[in-house]
Parts: structure tokens; C-alpha cells; sequence
């Protein structure tokens, strides 16, 4: 590959949430072969499974570790990240990526619906970059943050610019 961008990812070891489909994939896949270490976390066992093996079939220069995870679970968050941060240390590069939606409007949505879509599309985010982003800062290192920014959660895109300005004020 002949693409300026990709030096940046040389070395880095580079967790993806929502890593075994769409742009969480896509991402892996361009950066197979040149990141150090590539974490893919999905929830989806067999899904995860085929895409570690398509990124194993491209090429064997990155180390991949897929892990199951419900992001929408808080425990389990936690015990992944620190399954990662014991086996890897703290990543260089976040991508949290993992996203939900229910295709119906607000109004439509059970209790259970709208639960659910914010325990991925929130909690899950937060947990996450609460236990990652100071070592991830006191690193002096580069935090992506990569959302769908979804009509039934608008306040992503506050918890973003929130953390857009902490960073820039490090």
C-alpha cells in the first residue's frame, strides 16, 4: 500500500470496538499488517471469529486478538479492558466504534428498546474511555473517537465535544 496515513499506525497497538463488521472492520483491515496489535471486540462470537480470520487470511504482520464483549454492559467493559491492559497494556489508539439502533422512531420504542440502545451507544462508550483516556492522555497519545451519532441518542455528540475539550486542554 502506497498511502501516507498508514506510517501513523506502525507499531501502535489499536483497539476496535464494533470490530468484526461495517466501518469498525473496514478500519481493521486497512491497518492489518501495519499496526502492532489489532484488539476486535464485538459481540457477536461467530461474526468476530470470520473477521479475525479474514484479517489472519490478508496478513499474519499483526498481532490480532478478537474479544467478546456486550459493550452495553458495564461489567463486562471493565473486565475486557483489563483483560486488553494486562495482555497488551493500554492501547495507543481507542476507536470505539460499537454502535445500536433500533430502526423505528423514539415514540415507538419499549423501555427495553430505549435501555438497550443507550447501554451500547452511551454507557458502554463512557465506561470505556473513562478507564482508557487518562492513560491514554498521560501517555501523550492519540484517542480516536468514532460514534454514530444516532437521532434516538443525541447526547453522544455532547459526551463527544465534552471529551474533544478535555483532550485539547491536556
Amino acid at each position: 500500500m502506497n498511502d501516507k496515513y498508514l506510517d501513523y499506525w506502525a507499531g501502535k497497538t489499536v483497539l476496535i470496538t464494533g470490530g468484526s463488521s461495517g466501518i469498525g472492520f473496514a478500519v481493521a483491515n486497512y491497518i492489518n499488517g501495519i499496526a502492532k496489535n489489532i484488539i476486535l471486540v464485538a459481540s457477536d462470537f461467530e461474526v468476530l471469529n470470520e473477521a479475525e480470520l479474514k484479517l489472519h487470511a490478508k496478513s499474519d504482520h499483526s498481532n490480532i486478538m478478537s474479544l467478546v464483549c456486550n459493550i452495553g454492559d458495564a461489567a463486562k467493559v471493565k473486565l475486557m479492558a483489563n483483560k486488553v491492559i494486562i495482555s497488551l497494556g493500554c492501547p495507543d489508539i481507542l476507536i470505539n466504534n460499537a454502535g445500536f439502533a433500533h430502526y423505528h422512531t423514539f415514540d415507538q420504542m419499549s423501555g427495553e428498546e430505549v435501555e438497550e440502545t443507550a447501554n451500547v451507544n452511551f454507557l458502554g462508550f463512557y465506561v470505556l474511555h473513562t478507564l482508557l483516556l487518562l492513560m491514554l492522555l498521560t501517555q501523550n497519545l492519540m484517542c480516536v473517537l468514532l460514534m454514530l451519532l444516532l437521532l434516538q441518542a443525541p447526547f453522544q455528540l455532547l459526551l463527544i465535544l465534552y471529551m474533544a475539550q478535555l483532550k485539547l486542554e491536556c
